[in-house]
């Protein structure tokens, strides 16, 4: 249980995990510092590999389960099946070990490692959403919610957004950073570079998700919340939309 922000900064022990990319990241914390991590190309295989990660990791830092005082978990937007793999893996072990779960946005962990303290810095993280979608939001400051709602975009209508964005608050000012799963879309984030040639600055960075983000996030938010174990029961996965699955079967249901 967390029972003081003192406790969260300098002392307690967070599992940190995320397995809303390809990439599954779990990561150590003892308050704010990094004591050991994982970060795997797991080809979205989350189910078979994750728990084996975290156990691997806290046998490699003589950790035992019961030393855990929360765990935070990214719960997406993302792979739905990965953040749901995620998710109720860490539901599951905090309900077991009877200690806090924070659930924080995949998002803005992705983006938090970007994120500087001049408000003038936007930062823009890129999950591939396929068909021409990516999840994104748009990131100035740590511990503030995102400018836009994180959410899955089509591209091309997002680009467009920005840049009227970034021209109301005066392009000359803004430095416009795209990070994540970049790859899928560098023909047309270069093609956007060119067209805002009158920005202060646009980079377009290929990023992993750093579980370490969602841990610091995750006790940010048990700092201001002073959440308890009992969110164990209220965690929810934020999917954004239907996995193809469910969109199939109710296309079907519709046309009966």
């Amino acid at each position: 249980m967390i029972e003081s922000k003192q406790s969260v900064q300098e002392a307690s022990r967070w599992l940190a995990l995320d397995t809303s990319t390809a990439t599954l990241s779990v990561s150590l914390l003892t308050g704010e510092e990094e004591e050991a991590s994982i970060q795997l190309e797991a080809n979205r295989n989350h189910s078979i590999q994750l728990l084996p990660t975290v156990e691997k990791l806290m046998q490699e830092r003589q950790w035992p389960m019961s030393s855990l005082d929360g765990i935070a978990v990214g719960k997406g937007p993302g792979s739905y099946t990965g953040i749901r793999v995620g998710v109720t893996a860490a539901k599951t072990l905090a309900w077991a070990l009877q200690i806090p779960v924070i659930g924080v946005s995949s998002l803005h962990a992705l983006a938090l490692p970007h994120v500087a303290e001049q408000t003038e810095v936007w930062v823009v993280p890129v999950m591939n959403g396929r068909r021409g979608q990516v999840y994104t939001s748009l990131y100035t400051h740590r511990k503030q919610p995102g400018l836009a709602e994180d959410g899955i975009r089509l591209l091309d209508h997002w680009l467009s957004e920005l840049k009227q964005r970034v021209e109301a608050h005066g392009a000359d000012r803004i430095s416009l950073q795209f990070i994540g799963e970049i790859a899928p879309f560098e023909q047309e984030l270069n093609g956007f570079q060119q067209d805002m040639s009158g920005i202060a600055s646009v980079t377009v960075q290929e990023s992993l998700m750093r579980a370490k983000a969602v841990g610091w996030l995750g006790m940010d938010q048990a700092r201001q919340d002073g959440s308890s174990a009992s969110a164990v029961h209220t965690l929810v996965p934020n999917y954004t939309q239907l996995a193809e699955a469910e969109k199939k079967l109710k296309a079907k249901q519709k046309s009966r």
